[in-house]
């Protein structure tokens, strides 16, 4: 009868040692791997929500100005904290004004009747933005400018057709 002895094969312990530290690579890179891929995509996703919300600030801008568009309905002024958007329309005999600043690193709009002191501090937050900026380039066309929460600036030109010389109230 054969007895099996508890000697070690040479070979087979090396090839053991080998084959878990071959495992240990495995497992390192595959985190590795993981970590890198999270970063990534963590950078992505920060970079497309900035660039959706400069998006979604021009276009909600692009849209507000010609639905405002009459003689003296759209106008740039000067507020506490920069320039300001300031839209009036009238409502049965009431006139009314819409103004859109920028404040605490983001685009506000405020409505309320015009001709009073507009109390901004209780206007709806649009998008977070910073250095909100209004530029008449020419008569009839304004340049409204902001820079995103990953601090890219964009801007867009917007035609006014029934714009004054000037646009500053």
């Amino acid at each position: 009868m054969h007895r099996p002895t508890n000697r070690l094969v040479p070979g087979r312990q090396a090839s053991g040692v080998f084959s878990f530290l071959l495992l240990g690579v495995f497992a390192l890179l595959s985190l590795l791997l993981v970590l890198i891929g999270a970063q990534v995509y963590q950078r992505v996703i920060s970079s497309a929500k900035a660039h959706g919300e400069a998006r979604a600030g021009l276009s909600y801008l692009i849209h507000k100005v010609p639905a405002y568009d009459t003689a003296g309905g759209v106008q740039i002024a000067a507020g506490a904290q920069g320039d300001m958007l300031v839209f009036t329309e009238t409502r049965g005999e009431t006139p009314y004004q819409v103004c859109i600043y920028e404040a605490d690193g983001a685009l506000y709009e405020y409505y309320g009747p015009a001709g009073e002191q507009a109390d901004l501090s209780l206007g709806e937050k649009i998008v977070e933005a910073h250095d909100f900026t209004l530029e008449q380039r020419e008569p009839g066309l304004l340049y409204i400018a902001l820079t995103d929460s990953s601090g890219q600036r964009r801007g867009v030109h917007v035609r006014i057709n029934s714009a004054p010389a000037s646009l500053s109230g």
